[in-house]
């Protein structure tokens, strides 16, 4: 789970068969922001949009690492330009409210997470942006819940616990612990992953 590394040189021969590839070019990113490397993460991001300005993926990823450096008005810009290209998908409307949770209109980001709190009962895979999104506004334990549903849903997007940097605030928790532990990530790759983290 921290061989960041070695998934770059994966990236980067992909990159050399497909130079052009925005998804090649947004899977690079996603593994720079994993690594906690955000300035080459927002670089490759603002290359993939140069290339294609309405590519979603590269506005969601950018979103995310606009969080994490507390960047949250461009962050809340790049959420609405991939909801607005995806007509409202669930994850870019979970950032978007993560972002509005540090501004002005904490409100309408907390009116967004109820509505999706209540299309989540019917659709599953929301859980996860869900959890982060409740972070932003302080609330763990509705974070908790929303990542041990995800659990029971099988969220694609569980595998990715392990280095999200949005969920740092939660890894030392011992209910964030037996998220883990259900998602099959055991001890020892937990303690990998924790001194990946900190190279």
């Amino acid at each position: 789970m921290k061989r960041f590394d070695e998934a770059l040189a994966q990236i980067e021969l992909a990159t050399v068969l497909d130079p052009l590839s925005l998804v090649v070019k947004c899977n690079k990113a996603q593994v720079l922001y994993f690594a906690r490397r955000y300035n080459e993460a927002i670089a490759q991001l603002l290359d993939s949009i140069e290339m294609e300005g309405e590519f979603p993926l590269a506005r969601f990823i950018l979103g995310m690492v606009y969080l994490q450096t507390g960047q949250f008005a461009n962050a809340a810009q790049q959420f609405e330009k991939a909801r607005e290209s995806t007509s409202g998908h669930p994850a870019a409307t979970a950032g978007l409210a993560a972002a509005l949770s540090h501004s002005k209109k904490k409100a309408e980001g907390r009116k967004l997470l109820l509505e999706l709190e209540r299309l989540a009962e019917k659709t599953p895979g929301i859980r996860y942006y869900l959890a982060i999104a409740w972070l932003s506004f302080g609330d763990t334990s509705r974070a908790l819940r929303c990542l041990e549903k995800a659990c029971d849903e099988r969220s694609v997007s569980l595998p990715n616990i392990g280095v999200e940097p949005a969920l740092d605030s939660i890894r030392s928790n011992p209910e964030f612990k037996k998220v883990l532990h259900r998602a099959g990530l055991n001890s020892r790759v937990l303690r990998l992953t924790a001194s990946g983290l900190r190279r």
